[in-house]
């Protein structure tokens, strides 16, 4: 989801600025007015493939939320009151940014706002997911557990990434060394074989000859080449920015083999987990499937899920139009009409991201057993392939001298 950097007034006539994740501006200004404030300004923030600065999390990262929620349930759950709970978390609290922030939630605590209101006006620290838990939680006077469910919540969420990221690293790595590998060869040890079988006025096989020209063009023209690539991802970029291009490209990249199932899983287990936390938290079903949809990433999914909130006013329930988009797991979808049925979706939407996770594990755990060996045979026979392209040249050399 896109990042806009907002600037806003409050009641009091103090400008505040931040940055905020919705769909587009108009969700930014409506967003702000809901939060009491008067928007001045709302830009994209965006990413420049290294020629601008990489936009960063605006105030607490996922982690700083996480311990945050943690340490208030434990406090809280001991009877201590919030604000004397927040002034401890503050205290055994590392980091200037971290203390920062758990002082600003404190102030505006002591000054008689409830927490979910401190957090929606602290900007982009915390996400709407996040303030409408513990608006759940306050309403119905459970605010300890609410934070809990929260922490538990992004403690998976955490887990889960660090899981692919072990999982990507190996293939990452080998592709990295297989790139740093050819483009050795070709650059720097290809072009002087050229050059000394030219000064033989030796003629080279045409494998050789392929080398040492391609070689040769990446020596001269390696600029143009990364000026091209650059030119190449900020007009993706720019492609991508656009709401419908995007939807259909990751609409597109759902039907790859193998990526796109792992994509599905992955973000069906995501909204299958948010959605039971903030059905238990006592959020209403429409206004939770709006709220964990923030929570998937790919906008094809995301737009399918915010289309069946009319179903759902309507009254015809969640299952049944997720089916009829076929996006989703018909697995997923069907359990979903079964928890709806029992009355008990949130434990039945538990079971699922149990599942997705489970299913999601096992099938990039296949993907490696065959990924890893083919980039391993891939990358030798290239390596072997430009070398024996080599070698035939020092044949024909050593011929001719006999």
């Amino acid at each position: 989801m896109p990042s806009y950097r907002y600037k806003a007034v409050r009641p009091g006539g103090e400008v505040q600025e931040g940055v905020m994740e919705a769909e587009n501006e108009q969700a930014v200004v409506r967003r702000l007015q809901h939060q009491g404030l008067l928007p001045l300004s709302a830009r994209p923030v965006r990413i420049r493939l290294g020629l601008h600065r990489i936009r960063r999390p605006a105030g607490s990262t996922q982690e700083t939320v996480r311990y945050l929620a943690e340490e208030l349930a434990t406090l809280l759950e001991a009877g201590l009151p919030l604000d004397h709970a927040l002034r401890l978390t503050a205290e055994s609290g590392e980091g200037l940014e971290r203390k920062s922030l758990v002082k600003t939630l404190q102030a505006r605590v002591q000054a008689g706002e409830p927490l979910s209101t401190a957090m929606a006006a602290a900007g982009g620290d915390f996400s709407p997911l996040q303030v409408s838990m513990v608006k759940a939680g306050e309403t119905a006077g459970k605010l300890a557990p609410a934070l809990k469910r929260l922490a538990e919540q992004l403690e998976r969420s955490q887990a889960l990434r660090n899981r692919i990221r072990s999982a990507l690293f190996y293939p990452v790595l080998l592709l990295v060394v297989a790139a740093v590998s050819v483009l050795s060869l070709l650059l720097f040890v290809v072009p002087r074989f050229g050059q000394m079988f030219q000064e033989m006025g030796q003629p080279l096989p045409l494998a050789t000859r392929l080398a040492v020209e391609t070689g040769y063009f990446l020596q001269a023209w390696w600029w143009l080449l990364l000026l091209i690539a650059i030119l190449l991802g900020l007009w993706l970029e720019r492609q991508l920015a656009a709401p419908a291009t995007r939807e259909r490209w990751q609409r597109s990249l759902l039907r790859w083999p193998l990526l796109g199932s792992l994509t599905t899983r992955l973000e069906t287990a995501r909204f299958s987990r948010t959605l039971a936390l903030l059905l238990e938290s006592g959020i209403p079903l429409h206004r939770a499937v709006q709220l964990a949809s923030e929570s998937v990433a790919n906008s094809a999914l995301r737009q399918a899920l915010l289309r069946t909130q009319a179903a759902l006013k309507a009254g015809r329930g969640l299952g049944r139009p997720l089916e009829m988009e076929g996006l989703f797991p018909a697995m997923a979808t069907r359990m979903i009409r079964v928890g709806e049925e029992s009355g008990d979706l949130p434990a039945m939407l538990h079971r699922i991201a149990d599942d997705q996770e489970k299913r999601l594990e096992q099938s990039m755990n296949q993907m490696l057993i065959l990924l890893e060996p083919l980039l391993i045979i891939g990358l030798g026979l290239l390596v072997a392939g430009i070398i024996a392209s080599i070698l035939m040249a020092v044949l024909d050399a050593n011929q001719l001298l006999l």
